[in-house]
């Protein structure tokens, strides 16, 4: 059954009120840098509940509170073999420029954090590519301004680049922060034929977090992008945080498993990590970010469906795109009529209108593979404004993997309608105790949606005893020769 359009109503929006969703985060838990070396995260897994008692009566050992605290290398153990992930292979690129009032004798640098380009259904792995003279981008603008037509430039060597704030969208208000504006900005580049990425090549930075308070370091070129970002996906102003996790030889060791990996590009902007001031979720507008994803991953996704596997998202990005798709294709019509765009909350009207009778992940997913196949195309494209939230239910994905999120935040909304609320903040409060590291440098959870299959269940907390005695087998050697040597001293 395929969605019919019904009239605009706003009853379909979730009631979340995001005070629920607030908790203290210590500056000491923010991660300012990466774990060295790569892929050296700690891993937290909150254990599924299963009705089998002798199971529950193993778990006593595994772990307090029903966690699992490793490594990110446990991945290999604690993924069934017929797992698929799907990563987000999108590349960060030097998106934020410090420029200077352009009719000001003035020294003060002023943040412009490039977030997408405007319209924002326009590629941004596309527009770095082309010339940037001309080009409109929206930007969070770090300075107070109530109208249009303040000037900026920005110069470096033989470049110098002019940005005209031609609209005012909103305030822009962040904690810890000076209050800016979410601005459309045009750019006028005295190299009429330099491209959009060789000045931010030039001018830009790595937009590291503003919750690290720091400057970005040449290290950060490097430690801010993960292991297969594609330069073929350029666009990204944040980093796919849950990709960071993974080194080459864990992508390897996954494969030999038999487990699968796909990609897709979800070009990670505002919609990602705008905060969010309003008291209601409802009252939260998302920024559009765009995403790719070739047939062929697709159709590898397809496949892994219909053969029962468990689809991880490596990463709330990839999470939304895996959705996204889904009710693109329980809704043909949209791709006609707005391009492959789903808005904040169609998703929720769509399933109101449908009820259970929604189409399953394989059928949704074929549907888009085959429109688009018709088509003579090769690839998905597309836009989204998905707002997850509790409430919301998940059509693709069955585990996730993902950092430790902001309070109050989008991505807070998204794990607890994924793992349920108390589950999440039980974690949270449980990785702070250990001394888990927060936020896009820190450590990493795997989540399982809820309710988790009771076979699944049972290999999760198998694959947990069995590393917990592992761990401590190889410990406990060690102890006993120090005892001995205290001993004969």
């Amino acid at each position: 059954q395929l969605y019919m359009p019904m009239h605009r109503c706003t009853h379909h929006v979730p009631d979340v009120s995001m005070a629920e969703f607030c908790y203290d985060l210590p500056e000491s838990c923010i991660a300012q840098f990466p774990a060295f070396p790569r892929g050296a995260s700690r891993l937290l897994v909150p254990l599924p509940e299963i009705e089998s008692t002798c199971v529950q009566e193993s778990l006593a050992a595994t772990s307090s509170q029903n966690f699992f605290s490793g490594v990110m290398t446990d991945l290999t153990s604690l993924l069934p073999g017929n797992a698929h992930l799907v990563c987000n292979e999108s590349q960060v690129f030097a998106a934020r420029i410090f420029a200077k009032e352009a009719c000001h004798d003035s020294s003060d640098l002023i943040e412009v954090m490039f977030l997408s380009p405007e319209p924002c259904d326009k590629d941004p792995a596309a527009m770095l590519t082309h010339a940037i003279n001309g080009q409109t981008w929206r930007c969070m603008v770090r300075h107070a301004m109530d109208a249009p037509g303040f000037e900026l430039f920005a110069q470096s060597g033989d470049i110098r680049l002019t940005m005209t704030i031609e609209r005012l969208h909103s305030a822009w208000k962040e904690e810890g922060e000076p209050d800016g504006v979410d601005a459309m900005v045009r750019l006028s580049c005295n190299n009429p034929c330099a491209t959009a990425q060789a000045v931010f090549g030039q001018l830009g930075h790595i937009p590291l977090p503003p919750y690290m308070r720091r400057e970005s370091q040449e290290a950060d070129n490097v430690t801010y992008q993960t292991v297969f970002a594609s330069g073929s996906a350029v666009g990204s102003v944040a980093a796919p945080t849950a990709g960071l996790h993974f080194t080459q030889d864990l992508i390897q060791s996954l494969r030999e498993k038999g487990i699968r990996w796909s990609q897709c590009a979800l070009h990670v902007g505002a919609g990602t990590f705008r905060p969010v001031t309003a008291k209601k979720v409802a009252q939260h507008i998302m920024h559009s970010e765009t995403f790719t994803m070739s047939l062929q991953n697709l159709e590898d996704v397809i496949q892994s469906l219909h053969a029962g596997r468990n689809i991880v998202a490596v990463g709330t990005t990839s999470a939304r795109v895996l959705e996204s798709l889904y009710w693109l294709g329980v809704a043909p019509e949209r791709s006609l009529t707005s391009g492959m765009c789903l808005g904040q909350w169609d998703a929720y009207s769509i399933q109101q209108q449908l009820g259970t009778e929604a189409p399953t992940g394989v059928e949704a997913l074929q549907q888009v593979h085959t429109r688009l196949l018709n088509q003579g195309e090769s690839a998905v494209h597309g836009s989204t404004r998905l707002c997850i939230a509790p409430g919301y239910s998940f059509k693709v994905c069955d585990a996730l993997i993902t950092n430790f999120h902001q309070p109050d935040s989008t991505l807070m909304l998204l794990v607890s309608a994924f793992a349920g609320k108390d589950t999440i903040m039980s974690s949270y409060h449980n990785a702070m105790d250990q001394g888990f590291r927060f936020l896009s440098y820190g450590d990493a959870s795997l989540l399982f949606r809820q309710p988790v299959p009771e076979t699944l269940a049972k290999f999760i907390h198998g694959a947990a005893n069995e590393l917990k005695s592992t761990a401590e087998a190889k410990v406990t050697p060690e102890v006993h020769a120090f005892d001995h040597i205290l001993t004969d001293n």
